[in-house]
């Protein structure tokens, strides 16, 4: 059994942006005047658990403004939430530990 592949090394998304970058297209964010330069996975890789042939996402063009710019958001949420949910573990010293001292 090989390395499973990147979502980005998959034929569809090779043949996508090969074909965005012979017939440049708008970008696909609404509102947004430039060319997409870009793919975007929707719903965003980070967001599933992707499976090659399964039809879990959509490809479209976008600028890399709009994209870097939602990944980043998406990975700071993640982030956030993560940090959120960790404590900090603080071990009990051990019993014949002595105690602080006073005398500074």
């Amino acid at each position: 059994m090989g390395t499973p592949k990147r979502p980005h090394d998959e034929m569809i998304y090779r043949r996508f942006r090969d074909a965005l970058k012979r017939n440049p297209q708008p970008c696909a964010i609404d509102g947004c005047d430039r060319l997409a330069d870009t793919v975007d996975h929707m719903p965003p890789l980070a967001a599933h658990d992707h499976l090659e042939g399964s039809a879990c996402c959509v490809l479209r063009g976008v600028c890399a403004q709009h994209n870097y710019a939602a990944g980043g958001k998406l990975g700071r949420r993640r982030q956030l939430l993560r940090s959120r949910t960790s404590s900090v573990f603080m071990p009990s010293p051990p019993r014949n530990y002595p105690g602080p001292s006073r005398q500074w």
